[in-house]
């Protein structure tokens, strides 16, 4: 048997051909795919055969070093196996589909390409199955008086691709948090500065990537934060109560001075009585 490797070069690609008795292998290339968690996943997998005739696709299970791991599907035998299917119906292509995809099925596969001729050809390409999480909010802050200072964390950030933004929104309507001197939050945090009654109510954190955003993003679960102010009428409330019985006591010595005044100048013996 006799091998040779020639090597082609044009202004766009280069390829290696590997010639064996004088009939090359086929050439094989295969597109990365990018699918959402709980979709079907199509892996696209072209090849050229020269000088024979194509016999069966076989995928399988691969790493970023482009090697031969657990095979999925041989159309030679089925095209078939569990969520695995493989269509060689259109001349020069076959694909693979996973169904439902899962997180596990993130990573590379391996697509060889065997002609009539007992000659094969592979390679390989990288399956990104994307995500992201439900977001977690929490809160040690949800009971606050006015002018007090509450504050949101929005954890729980995972997903793929790993950039994650966030967003908030208070009973459903998004916040504007473009008023820093309020809202002095990062992306993951959301701090309201001196709240007042207009800032209660229910708070979420909508979570987005790249794959999920607008209606598809991810809503935490709800928060409710409330408002309470002091009652200028309860002597025992806070703040102002205190202020109030302060004046009061302040009032009460004034007018016995004056009392004491009037009964001294008026020379009545107020006392006495």
């Amino acid at each position: 048997m006799i091998t040779r490797n020639c090597v082609l070069i044009n202004l766009f690609a280069v390829a290696t051909f590997h010639v064996i008795n004088g009939q090359t292998e086929p050439v094989v290339n295969v597109q990365d795919a990018n699918v959402k968690i709980g979709e079907d996943a199509v892996i696209t997998c072209s090849y050229t055969l020269s000088g024979s005739t194509f016999n069966a696709a076989q995928w399988y299970n691969s790493n970023s070093d482009g090697d031969q791991l657990d095979i999925l599907v041989n159309t030679a035998n089925t095209n078939q196996n569990g969520r695995y299917t493989a269509d060689t119906t259109q001349t020069g292509v076959t694909t693979l589909t996973i169904a439902n995809t899962v997180l596990s099925d993130d990573g590379y596969y391996l697509c060889r390409i065997v002609d009539l001729a007992t000659l094969s050809g592979k390679n390989n390409g990288n399956l990104t199955v994307q995500y992201l999480d439900t977001p977690v909010l929490k809160s040690d802050t949800l009971s606050v008086m006015i002018n007090d200072t509450a504050k949101f964390t929005c954890t729980n950030l995972i997903g793929k691709p790993t950039s994650i933004t966030v967003r908030w929104t208070q009973n459903d309507v998004e916040i504007d948090d473009s008023d820093g001197e309020k809202y002095p939050s990062s992306d993951s945090i959301l701090i309201i500065n001196k709240v007042d009654q207009m800032d209660a109510g229910s708070y979420r954190c909508v979570a987005e990537n790249a794959a999920y955003s607008g209606e598809e993003g991810k809503h935490s679960n709800p928060l409710e934060l409330s408002v309470g102010s002091f009652d200028p009428t309860d002597p025992n409330d806070g703040v102002n109560g205190g202020l109030i019985g302060g004046v009061v006591s302040a009032v009460s010595v004034v007018l016995v001075f004056i009392g004491i005044f009037v009964c001294q100048y008026k020379k009545i013996a107020c006392f006495n009585k």
